[in-house]
């Protein structure tokens, strides 16, 4: 059998016309199209908003300004499914809800109609403009453009105007439903449902593509089971018990009553096929049989597997329950299955014969040696206990530890460690001393530049290091000293490389008492006013080329290198 030419376009096969055997290559593409209505949605969405700078402007970043745009279109859908108007401004406080609950951003009541009319316009609408996404429909055997089109809008009579309400489309609600996840039991009996109709209505090739996705789904689950049976054998510790039980449930919760569910689709294309063969043939076309005798076959064979692999699964399913318990049984068998009974074996045994206690001298002798060359590893006690393994231990990775390794001098990076840390805890320090002194327990970035050289030099110690905590604590907005003081009882902080809130906060409670009656810090970003932090301080004294006034800092800055920056507002509350 000859095979014909194959011209390519842009990488994509355009002709598909070859030897028997050899297109069932693109069968799994058949649907590729389908499949590309969903990227061209998430893709829409992203980088319309990702592009967009409106919604930073408001302190929102690329994954809020997402989750933003997404819960907007919750919002319309909710109202399109009980026939509701929903008008800009009732999007406009729904947001106004979401921020005040859940972003607090601050954000001044008369913006959010304009962040409402950002997000429709220009993130959903597309400002009105058409888009596309180019894919291609291998069924069809040529590219196809996606329009994307998740609203729509209608004029709606609001009092004597009118105005425009929003609403889903067919497209925004395939959408919205497709990102909700269904559970695979669920799953299964939906699209068993959908078999069984199709089957008994003769829909033979609707039928092929309920079967493959039943396929899909029965795959995915013993693909599932063995990549966490793998998970379980490599390490334990990275498997919790909640993870286990959902796996567990959501696979084998409702197995045996899938398994019944193929059996009786099994038994059904064969009731099916047996009343087509025993049918009179004249009247139907030749082809038309041959095909459906050929989708049966198929359907047979996939629901074959289909049974064979549920079996598989019954098996999986014992041996995810041995393996997890051995695992686990493992992990405690220092601790339960091989611990000493020291009451059992020692204790009451020298009750009966106290003489015994005098074999205890040679044992407990080596721990009242004077000079025990060794020091005990809090930070290697305090870590995830595991099963000891043969491999050569390095120095200081033990419990016990020689001198040797405290006396043999800090690393390079321990070094750099300690003075980029000590940097962190002075401009800290200094932000929060300030704030703590101040009337009204607040002050602003541009107040605390007019400080003592002293004190100038502990904020501004290195430009780069001022403003990466600076950026560091506009994106925390608010740190609550509290809870960090309860963590501090029960968790030990160390120092970072990179700028650490929490280490900082415990260091302060360990400086200074009077830092213990701050419950929280809050940062507020302001939008309106600049400040410009010198990167050597400036005495006040000199305005030779500079303009020092406090509530003026416009600076003539040709001389001075600094850091233009919005002013931050720093508010504590005492407890």
């Amino acid at each position: 059998m000859n095979v014909n030419e194959h011209k390519i376009k842009g990488s994509i096969w355009k002709n598909r016309n070859i030897k028997e055997g050899c297109n069932l290559i693109f069968d799994f593409l058949k649907d590729f199209h389908r499949r590309a209505e969903i990227v061209a949605i998430v893709d829409y969405i992203t980088t319309r908003t990702s592009r967009k700078i409106k919604l930073r402007e408001y302190n929102f970043d690329g994954a809020e300004s997402i989750n933003l745009v997404m819960l907007v279109l919750c919002f319309i859908m909710e109202k399109s499914l009980i026939e509701e108007t929903c008008t800009k401004n009732d999007v406009a406080l729904f947001i106004r809800r979401l921020d005040v609950e859940y972003f607090k951003k601050n954000i001044d009541d008369e913006e959010y109609f304009e962040i409402a009319d950002f997000v429709i316009k220009d993130c959903l609408q597309n400002s009105g403009i058409p888009h596309y996404f180019k894919t291609y429909n291998f069924e069809s055997d040529k590219e196809e453009k996606i329009n994307v089109k998740l609203i729509d809008d209608r004029r709606v009579p609001l009092g004597n105007e009118g105005t425009y309400s929003y609403y889903m489309t067919p497209q925004g609600y395939k959408f919205m439903f497709n990102t909700l996840e269904i559970e695979d039991s669920l799953k299964v009996s939906i699209e068993q449902f959908k078999l069984s109709l199709s089957i008994k209505k003769r829909n033979f090739n609707a039928a092929k593509n309920n079967v493959d996705s039943l396929f899909n789904i029965s795959k995915t689950q013993i693909q599932r089971i063995n990549y966490f049976i793998k998970k379980v054998k490599e390490d334990i510790s990275s498997t919790g018990t909640e993870e286990y039980e959902k796996i567990y449930n959501a696979t084998f919760s409702s197995i045996n009553e899938q398994k019944e569910g193929y059996g009786n689709l099994y038994e059904l294309i064969g009731k099916v096929e047996n009343s087509i063969l025993d049918s009179d043939y004249s009247r139907i076309d030749k082809d038309t049989l041959e095909k459906e005798i050929e989708n049966i076959s198929y359907i047979k064979g996939k629901l074959k597997f289909i049974i064979s692999e549920q079996s598989n699964l019954l098996l999986k399913q014992q041996e995810l329950q041995k393996i997890y318990n051995e695992a686990v049984d493992n992990i405690l068998f220092i601790g339960f299955e091989n611990r000493l009974n020291f009451d059992e074996c020692v204790t009451k045994k020298i009750e009966k014969n106290p003489e015994l206690a005098y074999s205890l001298i040679k044992i407990l002798r080596p721990l009242f040696k004077p000079d025990l060359n060794k020091m005990f590893n809090l930070s290697k006690a305090l870590k995830e206990q595991k099963i000891a393994r043969g491999e050569g231990e390095v120095e200081g990775s033990n419990i016990l530890m020689s001198k040797r390794y405290f006396s043999r001098g800090e690393s390079e990076k321990d070094i750099m460690i300690k003075k980029a840390n000590e940097m962190y805890i002075n401009i800290f320090e200094t932000i929060c001393k300030r704030a703590l002194e101040s009337p009204e327990k607040e002050i602003l970035l541009s107040n605390l530049i007019f400080s003592s050289e002293d004190e100038y030099n502990k904020l501004v110690p290195d430009l780069k290091v001022l403003t990466n905590i600076l950026l560091n604590l506009s994106s925390i907005k608010e740190v609550d000293f509290s809870t960090i003081k309860s963590q501090s009882e029960k968790t030990v902080f160390n120092p970072s490389e990179a700028f650490d809130i929490k280490y900082c906060v415990v260091s302060l409670f360990n400086k200074d008492k009077s830092f213990n009656k701050i419950s929280k810090l809050k940062i507020l970003l302001s939008r309106n006013k600049k400040v410009f932090v010198p990167e050597k301080f400036i005495d006040k004294s000199d305005n030779e080329g500079f303009n020092l006034n406090e509530n003026d800092v416009s600076y003539s800055f040709e001389k001075v290198a600094g850091l233009n920056c919005p002013d931050i507002l720093f508010k504590i509350e005492v407890s």
